[in-house]
């Protein structure tokens, strides 16, 4: 759903702005990622619990991103992805897609809310 924020700015609050607009981008990708990362470690099936451990958030400077890269004996496996979409011998047990979705649901309004408020305490 779009969103509108109407800010009055005069020329002495600009960079106080852009300053508050950057940060926030960054703390509102921040915010969303690690909601997502909480979900998907809450939705992932345990077995031995590797998988589970391996979900992280990285990035930086407004983009970041959640994975999951089991280390299984050692070496990078492909088995979060076979959780994730089945193989022709198991069903698909989906855990990322719905942690982005709940993400997406709960912690988007509260990051974008926060977002605003900054940039609107910079307007003065």
């Amino acid at each position: 759903m779009p969103w509108t924020v109407r800010i009055e700015i005069t020329k002495d609050h600009i960079p106080q702005v852009i300053a508050a607009m950057i940060a926030g981008r960054d703390e509102l990708a921040k915010g969303v990622a690690e909601a997502a990362e909480r979900y998907a470690k809450e939705f992932v099936p345990v077995l031995s619990g590797a998988l589970k451990i391996s979900i992280h958030t990285s990035g930086g400077g407004g983009e970041y991103e959640v994975t999951a890269d089991s280390m299984e004996g050692g070496a990078p496996r492909a088995y979060a992805g076979y959780v994730e979409y089945g193989t022709s011998k198991m069903a698909p047990q989906p855990y990322m897609t719905p942690a982005y979705h709940a993400a997406k649901a709960t912690a988007l309004p509260v990051e974008e809310a926060k977002f605003i408020a900054k940039i609107e305490a910079a307007a003065g």
